[in-house]
This record gives C-alpha cells, structure tokens and sequence, in this order.
C-alpha cells in the first residue's frame, strides 16, 4: 500500500489543536486589559503603558509585558517566541490601536501618502505580523480602541475597533465590552459581535467580571471565556 506524503489532517485530528483568536474592542473602561490580565501566562505587548495599573492581577495570573508601540520591535518579539522555549499560553497586544496608527505613520515617511499608499503598505506590515503570529502554538489576544460608525447623515449608528480593517477575518472572535453601573456595582459585560465558535452565539452578551465604588473587584473573565470555548487553554 502506497503511503501518502499529503499533509493535511482529519477533522477530529483538527479539533486536538484548539487555540482562542479573539478580538476585543470597546470604549476607554470597559474592561478589555482586565480580560488580558486574567489570562494565565500571557506574554502581553503593552503599547499604552497601561499594565503598570494591573500589577496584582498580572502576578496572580503569571504574565510578563513587554512595553513598546514599535512594529518592528512587535515582530522581533513574536520571532524570538518562535525560536525559545517559554511556557507562555497567550500573546497579547495591548491594544493593536497605537501599533497599526505608528505602522500608518512610518508607512507614510516611506511612500506617502498619495491614493492611501501609506494605508496599503501598513496593512501589507500587519500581514506579515499575523502570518508570523498564526505560527506560534498560542492563544492570540488584540484589543482595540473603540470607534464610531457614522450614518451619511452623520448619526452615530454602530461601533467597530481602531485597528487594521481586516482584522476581524483573522480571528475567530470578536467581543464588544461595555461597563453597567448600577447602584455602587459595575459589572463588565462582552457581548459577541463575530463569531466562528459554538459557544459564542452571535450576540449573545456574557459578564466579565465586576467591582465596587469602594474599589473591590470580582474578575471571572478567563473562566467565562474558557466555559464557552471548552475548557481551560
């Protein structure tokens, strides 16, 4: 009988490698560093300087940041965990909003600005970037800036994340977070805005985590996700 060379795996073979790409946007507040930091060994690209703020809740979880808003430095990073042995679970960029603005802006010093050149040679960098990052045996976090969606008559009618336009095809979810006050409570809610899991229906809205005026905090994010996803990763 002839062996075949062929490379391709089963289905049921598909499902013994299950990785989270997720995508989480929404505004200033809202929860989406905290869902970062309550993943366990998560090695997070802090592009805002905004981990400081989190040191508990990153040593509870046993992450590590590195801080830039580099691209390139990013790259190296991603090609480095490529090469060592580390016992990382998760990459995360923190938010992706001020790496994908200083990619527009050295793309820009490069070609110009002309016809959006600059547009299209950061999204060619970005690429690149994901292509690398689709090689890592890792769980794959961006959050994001929240921006408006306008109407044509100016109305604001829906929100999407400040980052590359093609991001939501990368992953397989994306989150929308959102911060409800009521009484001295917060709680912090995700509500899915695309998605390629079962147990993420699209729309459906599931609690983060939540804490007190008096600054006590309950954060469950990790296990939310994990529960619908199957399991911890």
């Amino acid at each position: 009988m002839t062996v075949s060379k062929l490379k391709a795996k089963s289905p049921s073979e598909l499902d013994k490698v299950k990785r989270l790409k997720v995508l989480i946007s929404g505004p200033s507040g809202s929860g989406k560093s905290t869902i970062v930091g309550s993943f366990p060994r998560t090695y997070i690209i802090d592009s805002e300087q905004g981990m400081s703020f989190y040191k508990p809740l990153l040593e509870a979880s046993g992450s590590q940041v590195f801080q830039t808003t580099d691209p390139q430095a990013v790259v190296d990073e991603v090609r480095t965990l490529l090469a060592e042995e580390h016992d990382f679970l998760t990459i995360a960029l923190d938010p992706c909003t001020n790496i994908w603005h200083e990619e527009i802006e050295q793309a820009e010093a490069r070609v110009g600005e002309a016809y959006g050149k600059h547009y299209g040679a950061a999204g060619k960098a970005t690429r690149r970037l994901v292509r690398l990052l689709l090689r890592l045996d890792m769980n794959i976090i961006f959050t994001a800036h929240q921006k408006e969606v306008y109407s044509a008559g100016g109305a604001t009618i829906d929100t999407t994340f400040d980052g590359w336009k093609k991001s939501d095809y990368f992953f397989d979810l994306w989150l929308k977070t959102r911060s409800e006050l009521a009484g001295d409570k917060v709680t912090f809610w995700a509500k899915v805005a695309k998605t390629r899991l079962d147990g993420f229906p699209t729309l459906s809205e599931f609690a983060l985590g939540e804490s007190t005026k008096q600054g006590e905090k309950r954060i469950f994010a990790y296990q939310a996700i994990c529960e619908r996803f199957g399991g911890e990763k």
